[in-house]
């Protein structure tokens, strides 16, 4: 009797690929893909780091997504499957860090008055930083130079200022300070006047902030000493 018989080979492959990059201060991770071809789940592989070898995984997934945040050359260094037929692996993936810029800046003076509520902002960021981002809490529109002047509402009040950079690769960076603007007290006098009713500095005109009225007592003297008016009233 003759009979013939057909053996199908099916080649057990797996792949790995991926080419992720990451900036240093971001809170998110690379996503590499491992792809099998042939064989029966699970499937079990091994992967390396720059040549270091990390504990095997054993999966059902296809394709596998490996989550990672460390830099470096991925490549396969072993793989099976269910029935311990050995595949062969192939590919690569590349997992790149950039080194992200640090956002910083001071402000001179970083505590005002209501008579002088404007200060001038140093950038001192590091990183290379291409763009800038001015968020001044006073919901003024947003400032793109480098070291912006502000001049703030004459109140007392505390404001969040907000920095956000970019640098040449594009990672980005935020912080964030207080400033305060404080209340000041003051009493303006005029050094002269002119009372002939021609209404023109006719009138004695006090300006003040911040007095306290029950306290308040005002004298006008001659050139000889002699007291020739007074009044405890604003």
């Amino acid at each position: 009797y003759n009979d013939t018989i057909v053996l199908n080979l099916t080649d057990i492959v797996a792949k790995i690929y991926g080419n992720d990059t990451l900036c240093s201060n971001e809170n998110k991770e690379a996503l590499l893909s491992v792809y099998f071809t042939g064989g029966i789940p699970p499937y079990t592989f091994t992967f390396a780091i720059n040549g270091i070898i990390q504990d095997s995984v054993s999966t059902d997934d296809n394709p596998y997504i490996i989550h990672t945040s460390k830099a470096g050359l991925y490549t396969l260094t072993s793989f099976h499957d269910d029935v311990n037929a050995t595949g062969n692996t192939s590919g690569q993936a590349i997992v790149t860090i950039l080194n992200a810029p640090v956002a910083d800046f001071e402000a001179h003076p970083d505590s005002m008055t209501i008579l002088s509520p404007s200060t001038q902002i140093e950038d001192k960021s590091t990183g290379g930083i291409l763009n800038w981002e001015w968020y001044f809490g006073d919901n003024t529109g947003i400032d793109y130079s480098s070291n912006p002047f502000h001049t703030y509402k004459d109140s007392v009040a505390f404001y969040e200022v907000t920095l956000i950079v970019e640098d040449i690769m594009g990672c980005i960076d935020t912080i964030s300070k207080i400033l305060s603007i404080t209340d000041d007290y003051w009493i303006h006098l005029p050094n002269s006047f002119t009372p002939d009713y021609d209404q023109l500095n006719d009138k004695f005109c006090i300006g003040y902030h911040g007095i306290r009225e029950a306290s308040f007592s005002f004298n006008v003297y001659n050139r000889f000493g002699d007291l020739v008016y007074s009044t405890n009233k604003l």
